[in-house]
């Protein structure tokens, strides 16, 4: 798609690129991400990539570092799109916006007194599989969240919050987690 997009236009902006890349490439990179997100760092580095050579098509970007790239195309880094659709995914479990019998996660009735009414329990698990599972990734992320974002009346007022709290969301720091 990044290739379409490079041999459709002579000159592209930074709101065109910012457009075009959300509007048809990221779909493919974030499809099903809850499920298989990639854990190894060689498996990261190939998604960020694709977003990496994306921003060196915008004229007049070539030569910046990628953070300051993503900054003038108003872009953030995969890894933050993954770690904000973990967050997404596990409020509407957590909020039960799924209609579904199954519980993917045990609330912790013990901790009530520290932080939010929604704190995870983190069942033990014994192989670096079942680790990255989307039930196990999120629960320490989740439980650090402030009670402001997750009691959040509403999806949309949970990402203005999630976002408003995670500003350097340019950054590939996060990544070596």
């Amino acid at each position: 798609m990044l290739g379409l997009i490079r041999r459709s236009f002579d000159y592209l902006d930074c709101d065109t690129m910012k457009l075009m890349f959300a509007a048809l490439v990221r779909p493919h990179l974030e499809f099903g991400n809850c499920v298989w997100a990639p854990y190894l760092k060689k498996d990261k580095k190939l998604i960020e990539s694709v977003l990496r050579r994306a921003t060196k098509v915008v004229s007049g970007l070539k030569d910046l570092s990628y953070e300051q790239r993503l900054k003038r195309v108003g872009l953030p880094s995969m890894v933050y799109r993954r770690l904000r659709g973990d967050m997404i995914e596990t409020y509407k479990f957590t909020h039960c916006l799924y209609a579904t019998q199954d519980r993917l996660f045990t609330v912790d009735k013990k901790s009530v007194t520290r932080g939010h009414s929604y704190k995870l329990l983190k069942p033990r698990v014994k192989t670096t599989l079942r680790q990255n599972f989307f039930t196990q990734r999120v629960i320490e992320r989740w439980n650090a969240l402030s009670a402001n974002v997750v009691e959040a009346p509403s999806v949309n007022a949970f990402k203005n919050r999630l976002d408003a709290i995670n500003t350097p969301q340019y950054s590939t720091v996060q990544a070596a987690s």
